[in-house]
């Protein structure tokens, strides 16, 4: 009797829930498959709410905004209800949407930046690499840090040892104290450039004159690039090529004499995930073979520091990259890898030292 009691209140429930506001399917297609919030019943009445404000609505990402903010719209009478108006980068933008403009972040709701949509400044989601001035700006997953001319900018949680786990021109870096306090930071560490050559961009108008922003097919790196006619109208270490996709040739990194589409080498320091020796301040990217990562590392002779070895907490062990020149390399042990020793696992400091980053400095 019991398990008939609970089964008739659970449709009593069902019912109740699929009365009132249209079915799912209806939705769906009156918002063109978009994946938009469904108030049910009597939950909020949205044409009548007196002050959208105080009423928030939570999107795919968890974000709460306040109602009609980032709804579709084809023109400002799709917002109007809100007292929002609609913005798109053109006339076949099929991803417009209502919200506010602004200036400056502040303008903006909680979790909502101010950036440009189209034209115009607008309040809407922080993306990686937008301008922020507290976490709340940056979504669940993301979180607001400081680059290296300490300007503030949303940047997702990462998975280190693990370049893929970053968008390109960026990897996985240790931000915080935390065991879990990895960040997505710009190779350039920098979100904008001033468009001279090397600086990150994502148009060529990002780029100054004489410059073309160019992609790298294969790593999807951004970068400003100077156009050139010989090697010598570019900076040291740079040569003129001609580059696939590219009309003019660019003046482009050179790596033992060979081209390279990268702006970035030698910025990587130890543990910081890479593909390439040329990406370590050291010279050695290290193929963990047991989990097939790859990290930057520098090399050692057999034994432990002191002594031709390795810092504490680290072990000289094969190396398995391609430079035969580095027969062996520290790393750290497979228990807790970079992770565990970027937090001082394992690292036993002497007397009036430190751990800051798995490495012992004075205190």
């Amino acid at each position: 009797m019991r398990s008939l009691v609970s089964w008739a209140l659970a449709l009593v429930g069902l019912c109740a829930c699929s009365s009132g506001g249209g079915s799912p399917a209806t939705d769906a297609a009156e918002t063109g498959g978009q994946d938009i919030p469904v108030l049910w019943g009597d939950q909020v009445d949205r044409a009548t709410t007196p002050d959208a404000k105080e009423t928030k609505e939570e999107t795919g990402g968890g974000v709460q905004l306040p109602p009609g903010y980032l709804d579709p719209c084809l023109g400002d009478a799709d917002c109007a209800e809100y007292g929002l108006k609609c913005f798109s980068e053109g006339p076949t933008d099929v991803d417009a949407v209502c919200s506010i403009p602004c200036t400056t972040g502040a303008d903006c709701p909680e979790s909502m930046v101010c950036k440009k949509k189209g034209e115009v400044l607008a309040c809407l989601l922080a993306q990686y690499c937008d301008t922020c001035t507290g976490d709340s700006q940056c979504g669940e997953q993301s979180v607001c840090i400081e680059d290296k001319t300490a300007a503030l900018f949303c940047s997702p949680k990462c998975t280190k040892d693990d370049p893929a786990s970053c968008m390109a021109g960026s990897y996985c870096k240790k931000v915080g104290l935390g065991l879990e306090d990895y960040r997505c930071f710009p190779l350039f560490g920098a979100c904008k450039g001033d468009g001279t050559h090397c600086t990150p961009c994502q148009y060529d108008s990002d780029c100054n004159k004489g410059h073309q922003c160019h992609e790298n097919a294969y790593t999807h790196e951004k970068y400003c690039a100077k156009t050139c006619m010989t090697k010598g109208d570019c900076p040291k270490g740079f040569g003129c090529y001609e580059v696939s996709g590219e009309k003019d040739q660019l003046c482009t990194l050179e790596v033992d004499a060979e081209p390279v589409e990268t702006c970035y080498k030698g910025n990587k320091e130890f543990c910081e995930p890479c593909f390439k020796d040329y990406e370590c301040g050291s010279g050695v990217c290290y193929n963990y073979a047991v989990e097939n990562k790859y990290f930057c590392t520098f090399a050692c002779d057999k034994g432990q520091w002191p002594g031709e070895g390795c810092p504490p907490g680290l072990f000289c062990a094969p190396n398995h990259g391609a430079n035969p020149d580095v027969p062996q390399v520290c790393v750290p042990p497979t228990a807790w890898g970079c992770q565990g020793f970027l937090n001082c696992l394992g690292v036993e400091c002497q007397k009036g030292e430190k751990c800051v980053d798995g490495f012992c400095q004075p205190k």
